[in-house]
């Protein structure tokens, strides 16, 4: 699991290849318990907040070899802003990957100044074996 960063964001790294990034926010969480000590899940209706075919999100080309971008969850799909008072802690989505180059993973992850690009894919990412293998995959992120 990946949690949301303070402005709202998560950063998608891929390590390798190229490949069109799609991704579904299907619900998110908030700490409203008194003392913080659980968290509340609200569903949603999918809701596409990211589709770099098409621009949608704010990224329009494709994600390359050791690229990582900043994609904005709060205040899209349903998700509350970070400036509500119960602003989210994570989301679920799915993510989807298309037109690959090559064998790659996208690794989700909380959108920080100081995080470093990961070494290896988290479990929450998106694995897929080739180009020639298969052109698109999807699995769901949870990003607590």
């Amino acid at each position: 699991m990946v949690g949301v960063g303070t402005g709202g964001k998560v950063s998608i790294f891929s390590p390798a290849g190229s490949t069109d990034v799609v991704a579904d926010v299907n619900g998110w969480f908030t700490d409203i318990t008194p003392g913080g000590t659980g968290s509340w899940f609200t569903p949603l209706t999918p809701a596409r907040i990211l589709d770099s075919r098409l621009g949608t999100g704010g990224v329009s080309l494709p994600w390359g070899p050791n690229a990582g971008r900043a994609v904005g969850v709060a205040g899209l799909g349903g998700v509350p802003a970070m400036s509500d008072p119960n602003p989210p802690t994570s989301v679920v989505a799915n993510g989807t990957v298309t037109k690959t180059t090559t064998a790659g993973a996208l690794t989700p992850r909380p959108d920080t100044p100081a995080t470093p690009a990961p070494a290896a894919p988290s479990p929450s990412g998106i694995r897929w074996p080739s180009a020639s293998a298969r052109s698109s995959s999807s699995d769901a992120w949870t990003l607590a």
